[in-house]
C-alpha cells in the first residue's frame, strides 16, 4: 500500500484499529459486505458498521412521549403510571 492509498483510507483504518466494525463493497452497484480484516483496497469502499438507534419511549394515553429510556431493562424498571405504555422504537436505515 502506498502512502497515497494509506492517506485515502487513514480515517477508518484508526477506527477498526480501535476497535469499529467494517462494511465494503467492490462498486456502488452491490451490497455492503461485513469483513474481520480489511485489505483496505483503493479499488473498494470502506465504512463503519452504522447500528441503529434504539429507544423505548414512555407514551401517555393522548401519544404523546414523556421520557426515552436507552435498555429495555430502564424501561421496564420505571413504574408506568396507569394508561400509559413503553413503546419501542428502532431506527430504519435506508440503503
Amino acid at each position: 500500500m502506498t502512502r497515497d492509498e494509506y492517506k485515502k483510507h487513514k480515517d477508518l483504518i484508526d477506527k477498526w484499529a480501535a476497535g469499529a466494525e467494517i462494511e465494503l463493497r467492490i462498486d456502488k452497484n452491490r451490497q455492503w459486505i461485513a469483513t474481520d480484516v480489511p485489505d483496505w483496497s483503493v479499488d473498494c469502499e470502506y465504512r463503519i458498521v452504522h447500528k441503529p438507534l434504539e429507544r423505548w419511549a414512555l407514551v401517555d394515553k393522548e401519544n404523546t412521549v414523556w421520557t426515552y429510556f436507552s435498555t429495555h431493562e430502564a424501561a421496564r424498571a420505571f413504574r408506568v403510571p396507569s394508561g400509559d405504555r413503553i413503546v419501542h422504537l428502532k431506527e430504519v436505515i435506508d440503503e
